[in-house]
């Protein structure tokens, strides 16, 4: 094809270029690929990328973010796309640009194309926001359910919280040799008449929450507290000489924190403590309250206990002395008619 030709057909295709890109909403722009220089621009195209002063009319004068090696590079095969940003009414505006050569008789052109990309920036950065709302709700959550976890712990033994778990309900459970130690404070009651209220059950709340981690490292699990009361049992089913020997482990840390305690503090406070082993039920009782209770013969035999304790004496029935053996050391206390038991030979724990 000659030159006049050639000529002839870049002109049509000019033409017809015209007559289909004004009605476009995208900005168009035909170059020359050699030097980039603008032969034919849509009226968006000239809106949205104005020429700047007396600067050549090529695109990397009107195309902020444009790379004429990166385009000719680009350009021998696949097209050559980039986004940036372009001011209308001192507005930003993100566009999305994409450049191609054209095939066709006559002169080599490349178009340029310019999408905005305002609403697809504007649903990426809601679908951002939904997205930080919603991790947040899932941390929110992640950490209620933690929270949660950890308050079934702190009322629930592992055991207990494991069948809940798993099977959603707890089964009344039969221990025949269940292992249970109840701890009273001398003179309570008479304290709460000469002590200011507030301070005595600060005090007690700083004591209860030394019991609780002294239960907690032994492998133990507190049940309640009854008032003054203390009543623990072991954290997991298992032999008896093995849970015995914990229930032993604890009252002896207890006795000596009291110890300690009462060497650095004005005022003195006592226990009376009592371990015994024989029949027990444990459950899950209520349905709003989660909590888990042990009543039956052996919680019974261990209030009777304590309560024939002296001050700082840790006292244990036949069953618990057989388990403990030769593990502690006890020493016989004497003998007793413990009510509903008949008479019982009682042992002191010692060390």
């Amino acid at each position: 094809m000659d030159n006049p030709q050639r000529e002839e057909a870049f002109e049509t295709t000019l033409f017809h270029a015209r007559l289909f890109f004004e009605n476009l909403e995208s900005a168009v722009a035909l170059v020359r690929p050699d030097e980039w220089r603008i032969v034919y621009e849509n009226e968006r195209f000239r809106r949205w990328l104005p020429v700047h002063g007396e600067s050549p009319d090529v695109l990397a004068t009107r195309l902020s973010g444009f790379d004429a090696k990166a385009a000719q590079a680009c350009l021998g095969g696949d097209s050559y796309s980039f986004e940036t940003i372009v001011y209308e009414d001192s507005r930003p505006k993100p566009l999305c640009v994409a450049i191609r050569r054209l095939a066709g008789p006559g002169r080599a052109l490349a178009m340029v194309e310019c999408f905005d990309i305002s609403r697809q920036r504007e649903v990426e950065h809601m679908m951002e926001s939904y997205s930080e709302i919603f991790e947040k709700i899932h941390l929110d959550m992640s950490q209620k359910l933690r929270e949660g976890d950890k308050l079934i712990e702190n009322v629930l033994p592992g055991f207990v919280r494991d069948e809940l778990n798993e099977h959603g309900v707890v089964v009344p459970r039969r221990f025949e040799r269940l292992t249970t130690l109840m701890l009273d404070f001398v003179d309570f009651t008479d304290m709460g008449a000469s002590h200011d209220l507030t301070h005595l059950v600060m005090m007690l709340n700083e004591i209860y929450t030394a019991f609780d981690r002294i239960t907690e490292n032994s492998g133990c699990y507190r049940v309640k507290t009854i008032g003054d009361a203390y009543l623990a049992v072991p954290g997991l089913p298992e032999p008896g000489a093995r849970q015995a020997s914990k229930v032993a482990r604890m009252a002896l840390r207890m006795r000596a924190y009291i110890q300690n305690r009462n060497r650095t503090y004005p005022e003195e406070w006592s226990c009376r403590i009592g371990i015994a082993t024989g029949p027990a039920i444990g459950a899950v009782v209520g349905t709003h309250g989660l909590s888990y209770d042990v009543f039956g013969p052996g919680v019974n035999y261990v209030d009777r206990l304590q309560a024939l304790a002296d001050p700082m004496q840790i006292l244990v029935c036949e069953q618990t002395r057989e388990l403990l053996e030769p593990e502690y050391f006890l020493g016989e206390w004497g003998e007793a008619d413990i009510k509903g038991f008949g008479p019982q030979v009682i042992y002191e724990l010692r060390s």
